[in-house]
């Protein structure tokens, strides 16, 4: 009976938190689509000009949440032995516990939530929802602090903890996702933590935009191989972002498949060209070594392991084209189909798309099980009642339809690469809890 009531206790713990955290998903969801509509043009000056000054702000804050949310999983499920991770760095930095380890993660967020609030209301404006996402943040504090004492394991389904540590996290790679109320939508990318000052790496990157420039220019001039050309073209294309934008992973690939061309640079231009365009990249290779996304990225690379990701990403856009997913998820899926015609041999190029695809199924199967598990009834007869009436769901719910729908797609990914083999035994659960 005892151990009944602790049962519940743990449930209710987990149920409240995730509520929360959609509350403050989709609320941040709202902020960044009127983001983009008016950095788009889809809304007045003012909005255009207010969407440019918060917009860093609201990268910022998407990274301290995504950092906090994403490590507190982790240490609840204790996947990729994050507990004693954690434990090492709250010692490391002289903190009291693991929960003031994660509470200051949640100050971060709130710090940088409130910069935002301070220039919406400067400008005269008031909006609703991002009220909502400050009282939801806060109301955060209380409730983490019950489910970080739970044990997962208390939740009376033990499989399904068991599964949820199995899922591998977010790798870092061209398409990292997070999950809002009602779609797995693309993340913005915030791995910009370098080892020298902002304003040095600004300043690098713009000359890194000239000497690019100039020696994309060289190459248009020459006959050399045009694979050549469209390498260098991405390069520059990365680095001539917003900088809050830039991505120092695909920099990094799109980097190392032109390093890949330099044997064969003084056969295809001249010397003076060829010494330009070997010095362009040398500098992009200094430039990226301040990054430590990169470096990390490299060195969990495995990209001899994996083969040919032509057929599966072909597979894995079709089941992509789903409410489940957002546009921008579809979009970089393109980008990534794009950088596969165009530099196919290259191993890193593969590895992008397997860790990607992996990223985006990943969160659909963690969305899945957390939903079965905390599910009050049947997941069949919801989905049975969702079909029927065609009422806007949950994300949970549009997860599990998705993996009961591509579920013969997602074995067939397991049983092809050891990459995937985590994938079956999720899909056989999600199958027999939720398939009748």
């Amino acid at each position: 009976m005892a151990k009944d009531a602790s049962v519940k206790f743990a449930e209710q713990k987990l149920a409240r938190f995730i509520e929360a955290q959609t509350i403050v998903f989709q609320n941040y969801d709202y902020l960044t689509e009127w983001c983009r509509e008016s950095l788009a043009g889809q809304n007045d000056q003012a909005s255009y000009d207010l969407a440019k000054r918060i917009f860093k702000d609201v990268v910022a804050f998407e990274g301290a949440f995504e950092d906090f949310e994403v490590e507190f999983w982790n240490y609840i499920g204790n996947i990729d032995d994050t507990r004693a991770r954690v434990d090492h760095r709250v010692a490391s930095q002289g903190l009291a516990d693991h929960k003031e380890y994660f509470f200051k993660k949640i100050e971060l967020s709130i710090t940088r939530l409130g910069e935002i609030v301070t220039e919406v209301h400067a400008q005269g404006m008031q909006w609703e929802f991002l009220e909502d996402l400050e009282t939801s943040l806060e109301g955060l504090y209380d409730i983490s602090e019950d489910l970080i004492e739970a044990d997962l394991q208390e939740l009376g389904r033990d499989i399904i903890a068991e599964l949820l540590g199995q899922i591998p996290p977010q790798r870092l790679a061209p398409l990292e996702v997070l999950a809002t109320a009602e779609r797995i939508r693309r993340k913005e990318d915030t791995h910009l933590r370098t080892r020298v000052h902002q304003t040095s790496i600004h300043d690098g990157a713009a000359a890194l935009r000239e000497v690019l420039s100039d020696s994309l220019e060289e190459l248009e001039r020459s006959n050399c191989d045009p694979r050549i050309k469209k390498a260098v073209s991405r390069c520059l294309g990365e680095i001539s972002q917003q900088f809050e934008q830039f991505s120092p992973v695909k920099f990094g690939i799109y980097l190392d498949v032109a390093n890949g061309f330099k044997d064969v640079l003084s056969e295809e231009l001249s010397a003076f060209s060829a010494r330009l365009v070997i010095a362009a990249l040398l500098q992009c290779d200094i430039f990226l070594r301040n990054f430590q996304a990169w470096a990390d990225y490299s060195a969990i690379e495995k990209d001899d392991m994996l083969g040919d990701a032509s057929g599966t990403l072909e597979t894995f856009n079709k089941a992509a084209d789903d409410p489940l997913f957002g546009q921008d998820v579809r979009d970089a899926l393109e980008g990534l189909a794009a950088d596969k015609r165009d530099f196919g041999e290259r191993g890193k190029i593969d590895y992008s798309i397997f860790q990607s695809i992996s990223n985006a199924v990943s969160e659909a199967c963690r969305q899945g099980l957390r939903y079965i598990s905390a599910a009050p009834r049947s997941v069949s007869s919801l989905l049975g009642e969702t079909a029927r009436d065609g009422v806007k769901t949950a994300i949970g719910l549009l997860a599990v339809g998705w993996v009961l729908r591509f579920g013969a797609m997602l074995t067939d990914f397991a049983a092809k690469y050891p990459f995937f083999g985590w994938l079956k035994p999720v899909v056989d659960f999600i199958r027999t809890h939720a398939g009748g």
